[in-house]
């Protein structure tokens, strides 16, 4: 939102339209740094992360770099094609995105699962001021990251004024008023900034999850039944229905203040919270464990002291 840069189209009058008709400020591209981030983001992870110390071969070591390097530069170009970007927005969106992937990755990772692993898996009770204190950081994360880009708006929209060519090609070449329309320039994206709000959502999840099943083993997901498989996905599905809904078919025409709320931070709120926090009771309602795991599963009321006096610690 603070560049509110114009994309091809919307300056250039030799340009129809491009083929999405994507009508926000194009600066930087969002495919060029979700591509990025995405592939070396799980290039890292293979390589660096959940295997590392094995050995492979130099041959396949740079065969997958060099696709993980190709697929997004394949998609910033086709941006640039179909004139959905300038090649600044693009490059811009590739450097981004790769410096996110590293810094997640070297930086934030491990103390990330770390700090999962203690909320899902450890067998010592979480006391409730260490409860208190995690959410309480999380909560703050997010309140700070939101409010930030509700901020770079209100300014951004008090500072700048759009020139005027750039509407009248908005309105001539996509048949979108951004008067009455926020799908266009900072509106959406400014709707768009409540995602973030996943993770959060997805954080409270896990305690949810932890106080419904107890301390998990990581092997709980691990299956040979591919029906088992398919039915995680479906029961995934379901539980985001709602949110989906929300999402894709609240119209964009209505208040701004209205779709932040309800397209966003509702649904995906509900649907990451609701995901992480249910999904393995359901599961395990259903029989969709690792039978091995559910064997075990360690209650949530037991504490370390009652496990060592079970028959599963015999």
């Amino acid at each position: 939102m603070a560049y509110h840069e114009a994309r091809p189209f919307m300056f250039d009058d030799k340009i129809k339209r491009s083929s999405s008709c994507s009508t926000e400020y194009g600066n930087l591209s969002g495919h060029s740094l979700f591509a990025a981030s995405y592939n070396m983001f799980v290039f890292l992870d293979f390589y660096y992360g959940q295997f590392k110390g094995k050995k492979f071969s130099s041959i396949g070591y740079y065969t997958s770099l060099f696709f993980a390097i190709s697929l997004f530069i394949a998609i910033g170009i086709s941006r640039f094609y179909l004139n959905a970007h300038t090649i600044n927005q693009i490059i811009y969106g590739w450097t981004f995105g790769i410096w996110l992937a590293f810094y997640f990755h070297f930086c934030l990772r491990e103390p990330m699962m770390n700090n999962v692993k203690l909320i899902v898996e450890d067998k010592m009770n979480l006391g409730k001021r260490q409860i208190f204190s995690y959410i309480a950081v999380a909560s703050v994360v997010f309140i700070c990251e939101f409010m930030s880009q509700i901020a770079t708006f209100l300014i951004v929209d008090k500072v700048f004024t759009p020139d005027p060519k750039w509407i009248i090609n908005i309105i001539t070449k996509c048949g979108k008023d951004p008067k009455n329309d926020n799908s266009t320039l900072n509106y959406k994206q400014v709707v768009y900034s409540g995602i973030p709000v996943a993770f959060y959502g997805a954080y409270i999840g896990l305690f949810i999850s932890r106080k419904l099943m107890g301390p998990t083993s990581e092997n709980v997901q691990k299956t040979s039944q591919w029906w088992k498989f398919i039915l995680r996905y479906i029961v995934v599905a379901v539980i985001g229905i709602p949110a989906i809904v929300l999402f894709f078919f609240l119209p964009w025409k209505i208040n701004l203040g209205i779709l932040i709320v309800f397209k966003t931070l509702v649904p995906i709120f509900y649907a990451s919270l609701a995901i992480y926090a249910l999904s393995y009771p359901i599961f395990k309602r259903f029989k969709l464990l690792s039978t091995v795991s559910e064997q075990q599963h360690i209650p949530a009321d037991k504490s370390i002291d009652d496990l060592q006096e079970s028959p599963l610690s015999n």
